[in-house]
C-alpha cells in the first residue's frame, strides 16, 4: 500500500535500488533480446515481494512495445503466428499439467530440459526455422512462462544463429502479447492493483535509459556476441527455475 512514504514495501532508498536494478533489466534486454525477468524479478522479490507479477509485467509491456517498435523491420511477421498459436497451445498445456505436477517440480523439470537444450546446442547444428519447429518452440514458451516464469528461452534458442533484429524483434512482438494476457488474467484475481501501476510509472524513467543505453551496444553484440549471450541467459534462466523448485520443495 502507499503510506507515510511506502509504495508496496519500497522506501525512497528501496525506490532507487529497484530503479537501479530496472535500468540493467532494460539494457541487458534490449541489447540481447530477452533477460528482463530473468535480472529484475529475483531482485524485486527481495526488495518488494508485493509487486510481484504485476509491476514487472507492466514494465514488460512498455519495454517490449518500445523494443518491437524499435527492431519492427526484423520481426518475422510470416513465422509469428504460429508461435502465437504455439503461445496458446502451451498454455493450455499448462494447466493440465499443474494439475498433475507442483509447481516446484515443474521449475526443475523445466530447469533441466532448458539447461539441456542449451548444451545440445554448444555441440549441435542449428535448428531449422520452420512452421513446426515454430510452433514447437510457442509451446514450450507457453508452457515454460505459464509454470516457471521462464518462457523466453525456448523461442531466442530457435533465433539465436538469426540477425540481431530478427531475434529481438520477434522476442519483443510474442513477450508483448503475452505480458497483456497475463495482465488481463491478474484482474479477476484481483492481483492488479493501483499501487502496482503507481510503482511501474516511477520505475519508467529508469527504463527508458536502459533501453536507450542498449542502443549503441546492439551493432557489437551483433558482431557474433549474440548467441552466445543468448546461450548464457538462457542457462541462466534454467539455473534459476531449478533453485526456485528446490527451494519450494
Amino acid at each position: 500500500m502507499i503510506a507515510e512514504g511506502v509504495l508496496l514495501g519500497l522506501d525512497w532508498i528501496g525506490v532507487v535500488a529497484a530503479s537501479v536494478m530496472v535500468a540493467v533489466a532494460a539494457l541487458v534486454q534490449g541489447t540481447v533480446g530477452l533477460g528482463f525477468g530473468i535480472v529484475l524479478v529475483p531482485a524485486l522479490a527481495l526488495l518488494a515481494p508485493e509487486s510481484l507479477p504485476a509491476t514487472p509485467l507492466l514494465l514488460t509491456v512498455a519495454l517490449t512495445a518500445l523494443t518491437a517498435r524499435r527492431e519492427r523491420a526484423g520481426i518475422d511477421w510470416e513465422g509469428f503466428g504460429q508461435l502465437i498459436v504455439g503461445r496458446v497451445l502451451g498454455t493450455i498445456a499448462a494447466v493440465a499439467v499443474l494439475l498433475v505436477l507442483t509447481e516446484a517440480a515443474l521449475e526443475v523439470l523445466f530447469g533441466s530440459v532448458i539447461l539441456g537444450v542449451v548444451l545440445l546446442n554448444l555441440r549441435s547444428p542449428q535448428i531449422p526455422i520452420t512452421a513446426a519447429t515454430r510452433v514447437v518452440a510457442g509451446t514450450a514458451s507457453g508452457l515454460f512462462a505459464t509454470t516457471a516464469a521462464v518462457g523466453g528461452p525456448p523461442v531466442a534458442l530457435l533465433y539465436q544463429h538469426r540477425p540481431g533484429g530478427e531475434l529481438r524483434g520477434t522476442l519483443a512482438a510474442l513477450f508483448l502479447i503475452g505480458a497483456v494476457l497475463s495482465l488481463l488474467g491478474l484482474v479477476p484475481a484481483s492481483r492488479l492493483q493501483g499501487e502496482h501501476l503507481v510503482l511501474a510509472l516511477v520505475l519508467v524513467p529508469p527504463l527508458l535509459l536502459g533501453f536507450a543505453a542498449s542502443r549503441p551496444l546492439r551493432p557489437w553484440l551483433d558482431r557474433g556476441w549474440l548467441r552466445p549471450a543468448v546461450l548464457a541467459f538462457a542457462a541462466v534462466a534454467g539455473v534459476l527455475a531449478i533453485l526456485r523448485g528446490a527451494a519450494a520443495a
